[in-house]
């Protein structure tokens, strides 16, 4: 293993052109891959297994790279400030020269053997590299071969080919031979180029265009990637004959680009009645060198022009003389003001323009608005979404939510914000958090308040007790990223119970009210979250997710009040045929500490038609006459146990593990577009249930459930369900 690294996640675009490679020498590989973001330049001892690093950190990206013959150089073809350029490096020492800087793209550049010449392939139209020339150019579509010499001072490179195609990839043999890559044919094959003679010459005839190459002058081989089979593999061929000719006619759709061309070129042609001489002349005109800009000769002014005030004797013309008889016009005599009804110019303007409407004043709008800037950047923050929900809240029955999401063009800075309420408008949640997201710490601080108005539930009892219980958290934050899908949060906080007492629903008597508790809690949680997974559509998801998480709350001034919560939630989404996936998720969580709450498992998340169980000498929600319930706000109800009520089982410690089967009929059978919303969401599901042994107490007395059409007594201890 010469290099690893970097992230998969599910369905991304593999950049297949990263890491580039090159050999230095026999022992020495040349490797550019990117690390954290940034291009990394290593040299790896095949001998040593060490590894030579140095950053290239100045560019966006780097397309290929070639050493010189004693290893000591190295040619990039990159991008710097969105410009494609030739650059040389030392491949020991943090040195780097650009050689060109112009707006055409110079790609694929390498030594000729023995040399200090470059041959590489660009679009340019112009043979010049001269640095002043900024301005925007007509790129052309053809690419060619040019040479680029390191020696000479002048900034020239020298047109190798000149054709109508893509000429790309070229290795030296020596100075004067080529072999590159062209689509001349319309499918990509290795040609040969002579300097010396000027021919080029077909040197594979392929099917199927050639994506890479190399070649091995000493042993005639020819190494390949092509495509065999609707798969690309790596081909070699021994023996190779470098001096074939093969011809090949171009395919149709070359002969029509090719003609299209042809034709355009005519037209741009002078006219033929001309001359033989011209006509050479015009030719010779076009193959001089473009890039030497002409420069503007300053033309002189006529010294010999006549100056406006004297008199021309040998050109002067006389004025016409008014002859007697010529019609003279109109004298119209000038009414007197009328002061009574007086009219301004302006209000007659104005009388004879049309009147304006909103198409009028639309384009006056857009004739006077201007491109200005450009202006530093400045947070400027506007709705992200807002979102309305019902939701079926186990304890505070049917409720709506409205969640907002606030933040600036960048997503530098996130505000968000939600509500939650019951529709007596007593019970609910809100909270508010702000996020500070511009480096690589994300930053939050968030406000969250919980009320539920309980109507305690107590067996042979006529009289129900009303309470009111409310949780008050102010809390910071700081999350760390570790890679592309893990990143490792905590968040300190601090915050208060108030426990109220409302008195009886019907009270008979004078009502005494219980003294209303307080209790403030200090501490922190910890998450450490992997997410792995991509949403295909609603309720439907690929992938992997989790997140072990880790809460402390210390009782202040009363540590028996004091708790721990330890929970881990693995969740994997398995694609098996288009839209259909096969759904795995496990839970496992415990409160420990000195005043533990409580899990309650069973139900669903929103189901309507639900019911609570309140039976059990244990059961979290019922607390003796006259006391607050501690469990309340911190028990949690842990869900997708279908077919039974909340709280069917409860205790300190929960683990469970389901397994769905997730078909949406209409969006797997359909090959086109789904008009209707709800056959686009409807999913036929099959799941299975199981609990592990021992970690959830059972109710004292025992209870009847179906498993399937199988009606049984639960015993005490550890179950499986199916349905």
């Amino acid at each position: 293993m010469i290099l690893n690294g970097g992230n998969r996640v599910i369905k991304q675009d593999v950049d297949y052109k990263i890491p580039l490679l090159s050999w230095s020498d026999a022992n020495t590989l040349g490797v550019i891959g990117v690390k954290n973001g940034q291009y990394v330049f290593w040299l790896y001892d095949l001998v040593t297994k060490s590894k030579l690093p140095l950053e290239l950190d100045r560019f966006s990206n780097i397309r290929s790279f070639n050493f010189s013959g004693n290893g000591r150089l190295a040619i990039l073809s990159a991008d710097l400030q969105g410009q494609n350029d030739l650059f040389l490096i030392s491949s020991r020492r943090d040195r780097t020269r650009r050689l060109t800087n112009d707006l055409f793209d110079d790609l694929d550049p390498s030594f000729i053997p023995n040399s200090n010449t470059i041959v590489f392939t660009s679009n340019r139209t112009t043979d010049s590299v001269d640095t002043s020339l900024k301005q925007y150019i007509k790129s052309s579509p053809n690419y060619n071969l040019f040479l680029f010499n390191l020696d000479t001072t002048a900034n020239v490179v020298k047109r190798v080919t000149n054709t109508f195609s893509k000429d790309f990839h070229p290795k030296a043999f020596d100075e004067n031979n080529f072999y590159y890559l062209s689509d001349q044919r319309g499918i990509v094959n290795l040609f040969k180029y002579d300097r010396q003679t000027g021919i080029y010459s077909q040197i594979t005839n392929f099917n199927s265009s050639i994506k890479d190459f190399d070649l091995d002058f000493y042993n005639r081989s020819l190494a390949l990637v092509t495509t065999k089979k609707l798969s690309e593999d790596i081909f070699i061929i021994n023996n190779f004959n470098f001096q074939r000719q093969i011809f090949t006619p171009a395919s149709r759709r070359k002969e029509i680009q090719q003609a299209k061309i042809v034709t355009e070129k005519r037209k741009k042609e002078p006219a033929k009645n001309m001359s033989i001489k011209d006509l050479i002349n015009s030719r010779l005109k076009e193959k001089q060198d473009t890039s030497r800009q002409e420069q503007e000769i300053p033309v002189e002014k006529d010294t010999t022009a006549i100056k406006s005030n004297v008199i021309d004797v040998e050109n002067y013309q006389f004025e016409d003389v008014l002859k007697s008889d010529t019609l003279k016009p109109p004298i119209t005599k000038e009414k007197p003001l009328n002061t009574d009804d007086y009219v301004f110019e302006d209000e007659a303007v104005k009388a004879k323009q049309p009147s304006e409407t909103f198409l009028t004043r639309y384009m006056k709008a857009r004739e006077s608005s201007r491109v200005t800037g450009p202006f530093p950047y400045a947070p400027k923050f506007s709705y992200e979404n807002v979102v309305t929900n019902f939701v079926i809240d186990p304890l505070r029955g049917f409720s709506m939510k409205i969640e907002t999401q606030m933040n600036d063009m960048l997503e530098n800075y996130r505000i968000l914000g939600g509500l939650q309420t019951a529709f007596d408008f007593k019970s609910g949640d809100v909270y508010l958090e702000f996020q500070y997201l511009p480096n690589r710490i994300d930053f939050s601080a968030r406000f969250d308040r919980r009320v539920i108005f309980w109507d305690t539930p107590q067996e042979n009892i006529t009289q129900v007790e009303k309470q009111q219980y409310s949780f008050q958290k102010i809390e910071v934050g700081a999350s760390l990223p570790i890679s592309v899908r893990t990143r490792v949060t905590a968040k300190p906080f601090i915050g208060f119970t108030q426990f109220l007492d409302r008195g009886l629903e019907q009270p008979q008597t004078m009502p005494v009210f219980k003294p209303t508790e307080y209790q403030f809690y200090g501490g922190a949680k910890g998450e450490v979250v992997y997410d792995n997974s991509i949403t295909t559509g609603m309720n439907l998801i690929e992938g992997t997710r989790g997140k072990l998480g880790m809460v402390y709350y210390g009782a202040l001034g009363d540590n028996q009040k004091s708790f721990a919560q330890v929970s881990l939630d693995i969740r994997h989404y398995q694609k098996i045929y288009r839209e259909i996936v096969f759904a795995v998720r496990g839970f496992a969580g415990t409160f420990f500490g000195n005043s533990p709450k409580y899990y309650m498992l069973g139900g669903m998340d929103n189901w309507f038609g639900n019911t609570i169980n309140y039976e059990g000498l244990q059961n979290p929600l019922i607390s003796g006459v006259g006391v607050y319930n501690q469990n309340l706000l911190f028990s949690e109800f842990t869900t997708s146990l279908r077919g039974f009520d909340y709280a069917t089982l409860y205790g300190n410690s929960v683990a469970v593990l389901n397994s769905e089967f997730r078909v949406p009929l209409v969006r797997a059978l359909s090959n086109g577009p789904i008009a209707s919303n709800f056959s686009e969401i409807f999913n036929l599901l099959r799941f299975t249930i199981l609990e592990p042994v021992g970690l959830v107490p059972r109710p004292s007395t025992p209870r009847i459930v179906c498993v399937n059409v199988l009606c049984q007594k639960i015993p005490q201890g550890a179950h499986l369900l199916l349905n």
